[in-house]
């Protein structure tokens, strides 16, 4: 059957991945009936041509088991991998009809033609009106071909299992059968969900003892075991930057102690010389670097060893120490994976695990508590390189970066990339379990610029709310850009906040309090800084992460929402 325009809008995951949990349930039934199987056939000692029939029938069996376990792995694996497929086009679905809210001369027929309305405001025609026409027809035939392949790639897999032609992913290390040890380069968190529910309890923990490098950061798997994970590499990253600073700290000595030899010397010349002022130490700033990062690795280290009740107050969900640059880290309070609500909290500049993750974890407990902490689990969220601050907003020697980081959106692009990862194997993994919860985003500064960025390409049914506060532009011109369900967007900014719409609107978007659809919450007379420190901002981002309506009654927001409004008119 033709696949066309009005089919692909009745696309869903959801019944891919049920099917994907049966054959995955299915799997371990035959694993089990295999191992019954093998174990009846050893325990058998006595001899004769009955009980080396009974033998030959139970090795035959057992063959057969085996290879059903193949098949099932297979038509598993592929069937999240259609999921995914599936996932992707209802995305490129939602971008089809966001592109018709924001542009509402334009619809899309139920053969998926596209019309454009000439009359009203562009009567007589509009280049314009006819060039975004030609846009959306592209992101239709997008649409479109991405079904096709999902659809043939599909095919082609369950084919290939029918008539035994496919080549199984298990690999000669693998301890599970049909699959292999580590995921496969190219998988997407879906996959990667499918693979990892499919292991058992004691596969699992093999993998996170043996490869924890492999698992702290993947996306797709429970949460609880990237903490496993990432607490079995803190200790080991700590004493490596711990010698390094060491070594570092030798070599800057001894070149501090002949630059200062050679300083004295030649101090007292009166005239210019390369001796007329000491020389910068070579090494200083890789001793900076050096030294910032154990002091990164050391705040981790002593957070997630905090108890609550005799078990783990936090949970390291991300731990990325490489290269020079600040650690990066999320840390969580509450089960990110049995939450019924998830809030994400991402920072903007000048943040650093050494100096700020104790007050981002401070405003997470915050939140928790009043979104219900029963219900709610909340994470601070530093997986990218916040920017550097400008002097003007603090003291910027312990940063890494230049002034320019700031107006420019390098750092907000290369950080969606790792926040849509993340909150997309959130849900993959939460999808696998057959649960999906209720995700919002809490970002400040340039971190809603980061989160905005995210929004406009995230998958559907990912982030169910977005909060941004203290904002210098939300990277969208259009709240329709953003992939988060109608009326779900929230923004604030205090009076006293000049970083918020600071932003150029070509680069960082509209300012999002005055965005047209985006619902302006709480906010006060203080500063960039301050709006955890205003009680009607906690409980309506609170009341947002629960799921539930903010209050709008308060006088703030209507003033902030009536000012929108007349921006918006004007």
């Amino acid at each position: 059957m033709a696949i066309n325009w009005d089919e692909i809008q009745r696309w869903d995951p959801k019944n891919l991945n049920s099917a994907s949990r049966k054959l995955r349930e299915l799997r371990q039934g035959l694993m089990t009936e295999a191992d019954d199987a093998d174990g009846a056939k050893s325990r058998i000692r006595s001899t004769g041509a009955a009980v080396e029939a009974m033998k030959a029938s139970l090795g035959s069996l057992n063959s057969n088991l085996s290879q059903l376990v193949n098949d099932i792995s297979e038509l598993m694996m592929a069937t999240a991998a259609a999921a995914e497929g599936v996932w992707d086009v209802k995305t490129k679905v939602l971008e089809c009809t966001s592109f018709v809210a924001e542009n509402t001369y334009l619809k899309i027929q139920g053969n998926g033609e596209v019309v454009v309305d000439l009359s009203g405001k562009y009567a007589g025609g509009s280049m314009e009106a006819k060039n975004k026409g030609k846009d959306l027809e592209n992101l239709i035939k997008a649409a479109l071909d991405r079904a096709r392949d999902v659809d043939d790639a599909y095919d082609k897999r369950l084919k290939a299992v029918g008539d035994g032609t496919y080549k199984s992913s298990e690999t000669a290390s693998s301890q599970s059968q049909g699959l292999p040890d580590l995921p496969q380069k190219g998988w997407s968190a879906t996959e990667v969900a499918a693979w990892w529910n499919a292991l058992t309890d004691d596969e699992r923990k093999k993998i996170i003892e043996k490869h924890p490098e492999a698992i702290g950061n993947l996306d797709g798997i429970s949460m609880a075991a990237r903490d496993q994970a990432n607490r079995r590499l803190i200790d080991g990253e700590l004493e490596s930057a711990q010698k390094h600073r060491a070594e570092v700290q030798r070599k800057y000595d001894d070149q501090q102690a002949k630059i200062d030899e050679e300083f004295e010397k030649h101090k007292g010349y009166t005239t210019y010389s390369s001796f007329s002022v000491k020389e910068v130490n070579p090494y200083a700033d890789e001793l900076k670097h050096a030294d910032q990062k154990v002091r990164d690795l050391q705040k981790i280290h002593d957070l997630i060893g905090q108890k609550e009740n005799g078990a783990p107050k936090y949970h390291l969900l991300t731990l990325d120490a490489s290269g020079e640059k600040d650690v990066r880290a999320a840390i969580a309070t509450g089960d990110v994976d049995k939450a019924a609500n998830v809030a994400t909290m991402v920072p903007g500049v000048s943040t650093t695990v050494r100096n700020d993750m104790d007050s981002m974890l401070g405003n997470a407990e915050k939140l928790r508590t009043h979104a219900g902490a029963d219900s709610t689990a909340a994470v601070a969220w530093l997986g990218y390189d916040a920017p550097p601050a400008a002097p003007i907003l603090g003291d910027t020697s312990d940063q890494n970066g230049s002034v320019g980081d700031i107006i420019t959106t390098g750092r907000a692009d290369e950080g969606a990339r790792s926040l849509n990862g993340f909150h997309e194997g959130i849900q993959a993994y939460r999808q696998s379990q057959g649960t999906d919860p209720h995700l919002t985003t809490v970002d400040h500064s340039y971190g809603s610029l980061t989160a905005g960025t995210a929004a406009l390409s995230t998958k559907t049914g990912v982030v169910d709310d977005m909060v941004l506060y203290g904002s210098p532009g939300g990277r969208a011109d259009d709240v329709h850009e953003y992939n988060v369900p109608e009326g779900h967007v929230y923004a604030s900014a205090n009076k006293g906040d000049f970083v918020a719409g600071l932003g150029p609107d070509s680069s960082f978007g509209h300012n999002p309090v005055k965005l047209p659809g985006v619902k302006n919450i709480s906010s006060d007379e203080r500063g960039h800084s301050d709006y955890w420190d205003n009680p009607e901002f906690v409980e309506d981002v609170s009341q947002i992460t629960a799921g539930e309506n903010p209050e709008t009654n308060r006088p703030d927001n209507q003033a902030a929402a009536a000012g929108a409004k007349k921006t918006a008119a004007e």
